[in-house]
């Protein structure tokens, strides 16, 4: 539980220095910026719906479906984001995605 802690409040932490690193980066509301914005909300959406998930009682297929699929989803953007920028971050983000998605592969099922 406490790597699954780390993966998901890591990306909220990612999103937020991100966040802050594109209005520093920017300064002025553009198209640009609002593009960089965007990939730190879903980050620290992310790491909130695992959160929120986690926390839940609701095991429904549905919702499983849901948080894995921003999970892989998560999992293929940042490994393209290594690809193509190759930085640190992309790959912290790619480390705590996989975290994230196969602990909630291996998950035991609340009885």
């Amino acid at each position: 539980m406490i790597i699954f802690n780390i993966a998901a409040y890591g990306l909220i932490v990612i999103g937020i220095v991100h966040f802050i690193f594109g209005v520093r980066m920017y300064g002025e509301i553009s198209l640009d910026f609002l593009w960089f914005i965007s990939a730190s909300m879903g980050l620290i959406y992310s790491g909130v719906l695992n959160i929120i998930f986690c926390r839940s009682e609701d095991r429904s297929r549905s919702s499983v479906f849901l948080v894995q699929g921003c999970n892989f989803l998560n999992v293929l953007f940042s490994a393209l984001a290594i690809y193509l920028i190759r930085e640190p971050q992309a790959l912290i983000i790619f480390i705590f995605s996989a975290i994230l998605f196969v602990m909630w592969i291996f998950r035991k099922n609340p009885k």
